[in-house]
């Protein structure tokens, strides 16, 4: 392929969330290859240098999912001016029109749709509908795709293409300062407030760890409501001050309650910083990144003694050499160069 159209809800230069990350892993590794990228997404006008876009004018959001109008004559025009065209999904409305011009398309699918579940149940047969018409469905992970009631209608279709995460931040100048703001050493969470997150969780283990000698710590939008005893919650930070906070860490801990959870990219980079996790067994993507007693642990959902008890055993260093283990599995699998090769299998030959 000479060019392709990856299509999304966000704007990805603008929202970083965890269909962003993928989308501009996907980008550098086009850019590497040779190939082309453009990007069609909802929201306001814009040019991205470099990259063709097109933007549909936002209307309105329901559920999770953005709406937006434009020329249809504009838009099968544009669409049909690349090779190839990546949906990222979920994007129900996005899908159902591409869906509508007619032309192929290739699906990476991050997640099923968990939290509307009402919403989900009504649209599965258009979902269905639109990946029957699609060419290929990337999935992050083998388990993502076992668990899956809409990718198990669709195995002949499915091929695994597992995202990096940003190599750039093992070469960020980190920001120091927010590492002596933490007391003690500590675990930490990276990601955004949102109710499948269970910060709850973490929040009542800290309260377990008063004698444990660490301590937690919150990074990301909306996690400075927590407080608590050995519990800092920091809120949104900048990229220094992320990568000061990975190298200092003791371990990433990700206790999601449900597959809404689908991959976790903080699991990655904790692992490419070689460090060990703390994940629970939702049987998705987390379970795929993190092996049990190889990389860190595994525990229940919602049990923040079992999460506390995890913590507690890597802090002790129960487990030799998880450090070397995390890194290793980093460069075998999620690793910029295996990503890149993977894509490359896939697009640079496709037709």
């Amino acid at each position: 392929m000479r060019s392709v159209l990856q299509v999304l809800q966000k704007n990805p230069f603008d929202s970083i969330g965890g269909v962003e990350s993928v989308s501009l892993g996907f980008d550098k590794a086009f850019e590497a290859l040779g190939i082309e990228s453009g990007y069609l997404f909802i929201g306001k006008a814009t040019s991205v240098p470099g990259r063709r876009v097109f933007t549909l004018r936002y209307m309105f959001s329901a559920l999770s999912c953005d709406f937006g109008c434009c020329s249809p004559f504009a838009l099968s025009r544009f669409v049909r001016s690349f090779d190839g065209i990546l949906v990222h999904h979920p994007s129900p409305f996005l899908l159902l029109v591409l869906a509508l011009t007619g032309v192929r398309f290739d699906v990476y699918y991050h997640s099923d749709i968990v939290r509307q579940r009402l919403t989900g149940t009504l649209i599965f047969p258009l979902i269905v509908e639109c990946m029957a018409r699609s060419r290929r469905i990337f999935v992050s992970s083998p388990n993502y795709a076992q668990g899956s009631p809409t990718l198990g209608l669709f195995r002949k279709k499915i091929r695994l293409l597992v995202p990096s995460a940003d190599e750039g931040l093992l070469t960020v100048t980190p920001d120091e300062e927010i590492v002596s703001r933490v007391p003690k050493p500590y675990f930490l969470f990276l990601g955004a407030d949102r109710s499948y997150k269970s910060l709850s969780t973490i929040s009542r283990a800290a309260e377990l760890a008063d004698d444990g000698g660490y301590m937690y710590v919150l990074a990301g939008p909306g996690t400075d409501r927590y407080e608590g005893p050995n519990l800092l919650a920091l809120g949104e930070v900048g990229v220094e001050s992320k990568a000061a906070l990975l190298r200092g860490c003791l371990g990433v801990v990700l206790v999601s309650s449900s597959r809404a959870e689908a991959l976790g990219v903080c699991l990655i980079e904790g692992l490419m910083f070689g460090k060990p996790l703390v994940t629970t067994r939702i049987h998705s993507g987390p379970s795929y990144v993190n092996v049990d007693g190889v990389t860190g642990y595994s525990v229940a959902v919602g049990d923040p003694v079992a999460l506390n008890e995890a913590c507690r055993k890597l802090f002790s260093r129960e487990i030799p050499g998880v450090e070397s283990s995390s890194a290793n599995r980093f460069s075998r699998l999620f690793s910029s160069d295996a990503f890149c090769h993977s894509v490359a299998s896939y697009f640079r030959m496709s037709v």
